[in-house]
């Protein structure tokens, strides 16, 4: 997740010079992540899932008509940043080196799951702006109102956004 690896960068957990490259990696693991989908619905027997242009579009993050309850840019962008922020600061305390806690991945997995749960409905469920990229550019020119790579600036500076606040 780029934000997070920001967030631990502004933190002193990484070094700002791996940084890029994690970013430039995450994110083509989504977009790989996301070629291998669409070869797994391409296999799929016809009418087992919903057309796979269609379905790439449903899933893309969005607001305002693409969004799945019509919510405006404003709500988006205070969900997003909220739940980020939240996410990263459980990650900074789950990574500290003063916790001895075994459970930190567990507590991050879980918080993890628990806002994408509530995320979904809204935007459908970003969080990380790698995997906002590879599902925009897979739903783009699919017959929707709004393309989402016009939306996807959100999912990316709104996380980050709330990684470096936290960070800080």
């Amino acid at each position: 997740n780029p934000a997070f690896s920001l967030g631990l960068a502004i933190a002193g957990r990484l070094k700002f010079c791996a940084v890029a490259l994690y970013i430039v990696a995450q994110t083509v693991g989504a977009v790989l992540a996301s070629v291998v989908w669409l070869g797994m619905m391409m296999v799929m027997p016809t009418g087992a899932t919903p057309a796979t242009p269609q379905l790439f579009g449903a899933l893309a993050n969005g607001f305002d008509a693409h969004s799945p309850s019509q919510v405006p840019m404003i709500g988006i962008a205070i969900v997003e940043v909220a739940a980020v922020a939240i996410l990263t600061a459980l990650l900074l305390g789950a990574t500290s080196p003063r916790d001895k806690s075994t459970l930190g991945p567990v507590a991050v997995g879980l918080a993890f799951a628990v806002a994408v749960g509530i995320t979904m409905p809204l935007s459908n469920g970003s969080l990380n702006p790698a995997r906002a990229t590879g599902i925009a550019l897979f739903g783009q020119n699919q017959g929707l109102s709004t393309q989402p790579l016009q939306q996807l600036w959100i999912f990316w500076l709104a996380p980050v956004l709330a990684a470096a606040i936290v960070a800080l």
